[in-house]
């Protein structure tokens, strides 16, 4: 598996580098690598699927957005994913995303909770498009 990100190191929260070859499969490895750093994706089965959708102004805000919906799924309905699908339709406003994602509730039993992330920030968050690839540094508040 090609790695679809890294983490950074930052004095206080926790930031990490994520590639995509377009906006979608961006999102896709954001959304898996946000899981990660929260629960190996090794141990979430794909038991269950929920439709997500977001919104955004720009690349930078549809990116923040979809994190925080899925962070709020985790925190409030107890979820953990390990696939993501997301398609995106740009109107004449703004973007959307809409997609599914697979996953389960939270087991303690199989799953370690490894961080605890509190939000989606948009510290030093930029989408960049260099040589036909996208790549975004995202900092977590933890």
């Amino acid at each position: 598996m090609n790695k679809i990100y890294e983490l950074i190191d930052h004095t206080a929260d926790l930031s990490i580098k994520v590639y995509g070859k377009d906006l979608e499969e961006l999102l896709n490895n954001c959304s898996a690598a946000m899981m990660d750093v929260i629960c190996d994706l090794n141990t979430i089965e794909l038991k269950n699927q929920y439709s997500v959708s977001s919104s955004g102004n720009s690349e930078e805000q549809l990116l923040v957005n979809l994190l925080q919906e899925l962070l709020y799924l985790h925190e409030v309905k107890k979820l953990l994913f390990c696939k993501f699908e997301f398609k995106i339709n740009d109107n004449i406003k703004n973007r959307e995303v809409e997609g599914n994602v697979w996953g389960e509730e939270i087991d303690f039993s199989r799953h370690d909770l490894l961080n605890d992330i509190k939000a989606v920030t948009y510290s030093d968050l930029k989408v960049e498009h260099k040589d036909g690839k996208l790549s975004v540094n995202i900092t977590f508040d933890i």
